[in-house]
């Protein structure tokens, strides 16, 4: 099981220009409109992208990657607790919140620099409580009793019609979810509507299967028990909720949110905000709003190769830019 990261000690050594103080603002953090992708844990994403924007709590390593494409004016593109490691790849629009220390890929690094975004080490984001808003979410929801029934025809799992008027709620095991072939919907689900399916079993494989295609809004797959989720050569079409598993990935996509415990893997996130279920209103979190700050000048003379400019950046915490 992963290891959850609660707390960070920042670089003593950043650069305190990089440094933003806490504005008296608060918003309201949205398990499923805030993020693309929440982790509690380490992140590990090679040749992959997150469309929307990604928050972890632990460190994160990115290669060959993108962030943020799909995004439309928004504060943060990538949030990390603890230190984040990137090779060649790109980070779009938002700015970016790192706790431990940003070593970054010159391509990375001057792709933040061309387009005025700024690297801050003040976390918008407290990720112990958002964590423990994902389980207390998991654990509302994987209690709510089952308005419908799952079927099984040699494999091909369907998720049958249950009347409107309020969340479609569905069992399924962990044994079923890995010996479908197929997950398939019986009705198209109306605009507004949810549908939660709650799957148990401490392991969970989505690996080589059909999936029905509708709107990622009115699905969520709770996975409320898991420890490890392997996800492989499918499409999925939905949120997943995990907040205690370790996420395997390789190849595919997830439309929707995903919020788990670790990820390593290269399966891609597609941007698909929100959830809709009305239901019940959780007790979210707030969070002081952090307003931007001026990036320095002397941010420029962080970039290894430029004589004993490389020296002194190689000794000092906080972002710096290697070379390619």
């Amino acid at each position: 099981m992963f290891k959850s990261v609660a707390k960070f000690a920042a670089a003593p050594l950043l650069a305190a220009a990089l440094m933003s103080a806490p504005g008296q603002a608060s918003t309201s953090f949205d398990l499923f409109g805030s993020y693309n992708a929440i982790f509690f844990g380490d992140y590990s994403l090679p040749n992959s992208d997150v469309e929307g924007a990604l928050a972890v709590g632990g460190n994160a390593s990115l290669s060959s990657f993108s962030v943020g494409d799909k995004l439309s004016n928004p504060d943060y593109a990538l949030v990390v607790g603890g230190n984040l490691t990137t090779g060649s790849g790109r980070i779009y629009y938002g700015d970016v919140a790192v706790g431990g220390e940003a070593n970054l890929d010159s391509s990375v690094y001057w792709g933040l620099k061309n387009e005025g975004q700024e690297v801050t080490s003040d976390l918008p984001i407290d990720f112990a409580a958002v964590e423990q808003l994902a389980k207390d979410t998991a654990a509302h929801y994987a209690g709510m009793g089952a308005t419908g029934t799952v079927d099984n025809a040699w494999g091909t799992y369907t998720i049958g019609n249950t009347a409107d008027g309020g969340p479609q709620v569905f069992n399924m095991t962990a044994d079923q979810l890995k010996e479908a072939h197929t997950l398939a919907l019986a009705f198209t689900p109306s605009n507004g509507s949810s549908i939660i399916i709650n799957v148990s079993g401490s392991i969970i494989d989505m690996t080589n299967m059909g999936f029905f295609q509708t709107a990622s809004q009115n699905i969520l797959f709770n996975f409320y028990e898991a420890e490890t989720v392997n996800i492989g050569s499918v499409g999925i079409y939905g949120n997943i909720l995990a907040p205690t598993a370790d996420f395997v990935t390789q190849y595919g996509q997830i439309n929707g949110v995903v919020i788990g415990g670790s990820w390593t893997g290269s399966v891609q996130v597609n941007n698909s905000l929100g959830f809709n279920d009305d239901s019940w209103v959780p007790n979210e979190p707030s969070f002081p709003t952090i307003p931007g700050v001026p990036e320095p000048a002397t941010w420029l003379m962080m970039i290894f190769g430029f004589g004993f400019v490389g020296l002194a950046a190689r000794r000092r915490k906080g972002v710096r830019a290697l070379t390619a």
